[in-house]
């Protein structure tokens, strides 16, 4: 990310390019250097695991540390399982989708609310886990611009009998 101010012993060295690259001089070798960035550079919808990182260069060498920053992509919406007929919302289950051999999973809220994060946009298999019954159905995931695209109203649909103790909303 071009911009990010980066930090020696927290003290201001310089700002990344627009490759997102800065040079750090005059490190100490063979001791630890406390490197950083500044996590109020970045822009809201980017994430950063850590901001700061401890490294030892060798005497005249030089090191590349890396600040993995990726961008948000979230999905949020709500769902509801309609076994039989019957909807019901699934609070307290879960919802796991399958992407590129990878699962990504949420938990479902009392209210059927539900939270994907950095699943690829597409056509997803996705299966819905509650009080010991499931349903699959597919997901589609839009391509967005916007750090949190919204799902709406998912509704599952099963020919299973309800799980003992789901009621109806309402």
């Amino acid at each position: 990310v071009e911009g990010i101010e980066g930090l020696n012993r927290n003290q201001a060295t310089g700002r990344t390019n627009r490759k997102g690259d800065l040079l750090v001089p005059d490190l100490t070798p063979y001791y630890g250097n406390v490197l950083g960035i500044s996590y109020t550079d970045l822009p809201p919808d980017y994430i950063v695991d850590s901001v700061r990182r401890v490294m030892a260069p060798p005497y005249r060498g030089g090191s590349i540390v890396t600040f993995p920053v990726r961008r948000l992509r979230a999905f949020t919406g709500s769902v509801k399982v309609s076994f039989r007929g019957t909807e019901i919302i699934p609070g307290y289950g879960t919802l796991t989708v399958t992407a590129d051999g990878k699962e990504y999973e949420s938990d479902i809220g009392s209210t059927g609310n539900l939270y994907l994060e950095d699943v690829p946009p597409g056509k997803r298999a996705a299966r819905i886990r509650y009080l010991g019954a499931s349903c699959d159905f597919q997901l589609s995931l839009p391509e967005s611009s916007e750090p949190v695209a919204k799902l709406g109203a998912l509704v599952c649909r099963t020919e299973r009998e309800a799980p003992h103790g789901a009621a109806p909303p309402g």
